[in-house]
């Protein structure tokens, strides 16, 4: 068998480059061995095999006392390209100066992702001192968040035997555990009932730091409804972008005066709810009832009503004003500017993904007098005097123009210096997604 295996070595590993089904072929037959017979083909392939096949060299050695220093020489490219098994962990323990080797693969990163976890298995079920110290007191923050979370999902009833007070673990590292990471280990807390005290205290420290967040909305997603319901008015409030599902699925377990605001802005924007559900969605419905109660006490008419929708907005007169709910921009790259030829807008806030708008609000005045169909002169003389401002615009929709009641109310401090073909009929456009700059002209 001795000869044998020499033979394949030379034949298929010394020789030319093997594949890994080949070295795993040899490997498992030479652990087959006596340990006698082992030693002896090693002291005769060691040479070759530790330049040319580090990692096989390693998976013949690990367990061999004799070759512990070459062991340990070898473990740091194993850590990178190799998936370390227990087994293998628990030999290459046995070495003195392994950890040390660990601790630098892991502190530089130098160690595939798999093979970290499989430190983190070891350390958390065999309550390693060491290795429980290096990761939860290492200067590496992002390394201790990493250990934390593994822990938290896959082994979170060991939690209080490894970290007694959890908020102090995890509030130390404020740079890395942000409100997701937090809200998502509080719902992994939910899932496990031996956890409920470190569920409770977390819960407690998230509400107090973050007033808005995704815990409710994790909640959810794993139909933990036993914690969700405890909280439910809580959760709700605090919820950042999921007040709505919140809604259309607990509304009747919801106390009265929390869903009250919710079903009055249903009633209202009956006509558009996927618009209001947006203005949920990212957090702007505060300010929506805001700016309705601000807008109806300035108003003579306090009416609410729907006036329209296009492709990126719904328009409702609020009293005297039109309060417009956003789904999106044709001109995402650019803010409107404030002319005298625009709408004055008296509020405007849009979130953006990226460059993209994906939601907002604006609040005009109401215009009820509109450009006449055939007024074709009136449009292009716009065009005019929105060219000389240094702009253009390519949507000559007659429903997005209006006139103001006087050319006083236009959108300037320099009212008396406007065009007099402007205060004669002072044709202003009221859809602020359409106004360009116009390019620069080279000299």
């Amino acid at each position: 068998m001795q000869k044998d295996l020499l033979k394949f070595a030379k034949e298929n590993l010394l020789d030319k480059k093997p594949n890994t089904e080949t070295k795993e072929l040899f490997a498992t037959q030479f652990k087959q061995e006596l340990k006698d017979s082992q030693i002896k083909i090693l002291d005769i392939l060691l040479p070759y095999f530790t330049d040319k096949e580090p990692i096989l060299c390693f998976k013949l050695i690990y367990d061999i006392e004799k070759y512990a220093d070459t062991t340990i020489n070898l473990l740091n490219e194993y850590l990178k390209s190799e998936s370390l098994t227990t087994k293998e962990l628990l030999s290459v323990l046995k070495l003195a100066g392994s950890k040390d080797v660990f601790y630098e693969s892991i502190i530089n990163y130098d160690i595939s992702f798999k093979n970290l976890t499989t430190i983190f298995d070891y350390t958390i079920n065999f309550l390693d001192k060491d290795f429980l110290e290096f990761f939860l007191t290492n200067n590496g923050f992002y390394l201790r968040k990493q250990f934390i979370e593994f822990l938290i999902k896959n082994y979170p009833s060991k939690l209080p035997q490894i970290i007694p007070n959890i908020i102090t673990a995890i509030s130390s590292d404020d740079r890395f555990f942000k409100m997701d990471d937090l809200c998502e280990i509080l719902t992994y807390l939910s899932l496990n009932n031996e956890n409920k005290k470190e569920y409770e205290e977390l819960k407690k420290f998230v509400l107090d730091i973050y007033p808005k967040n995704n815990l409710a909305k994790n909640l959810l997603q794993v139909n933990n409804e036993k914690y969700l319901l405890n909280d439910l008015d809580t959760l709700f409030l605090t919820s950042k972008d999921y007040k709505v599902e919140i809604f259309k699925k607990y509304e009747k377990k919801l106390s009265e005066e929390i869903a009250l605001t919710l079903k009055r802005n249903y009633a209202l924007f009956k006509n558009t709810p996927t618009h209001l559900e947006k203005i949920y969605t990212y957090d702007l419905d505060k300010t929506l009832t805001a700016l309705i109660d601000k807008y109806l006490s300035l108003s003579k008419n306090t009416s609410i009503t729907y006036l329209t929708k296009g492709t990126t907005a719904a328009v409702y007169r609020v009293g005297d004003y039109c309060l417009k709910l956003i789904l999106g921009k044709h001109n995402n790259a650019d803010s409107c500017p404030n002319l005298y030829l625009i709408n004055k807008c008296y509020y405007e806030e849009l979130v953006r993904d990226d460059y993209r708008v994906v939601a907002g609000l604006e609040v005009q005045k109401y215009l009820p007098k509109k450009l006449l169909p055939f007024d074709f002169e009136q449009i292009k003389n716009f065009k005019k005097l929105l060219k000389d401002e240094g702009y253009y615009i390519d949507d000559t929709i007659k429903a997005n123009f209006r006139y103001l009641n006087s050319y006083k109310e236009a959108d300037t401090t320099e009212v008396e210096s406007l065009p007099r073909c402007f205060k004669k009929k002072p044709l202003v456009l009221i859809d602020r997604d359409s106004i360009y700059k116009l390019p620069k002209k080279n000299n």
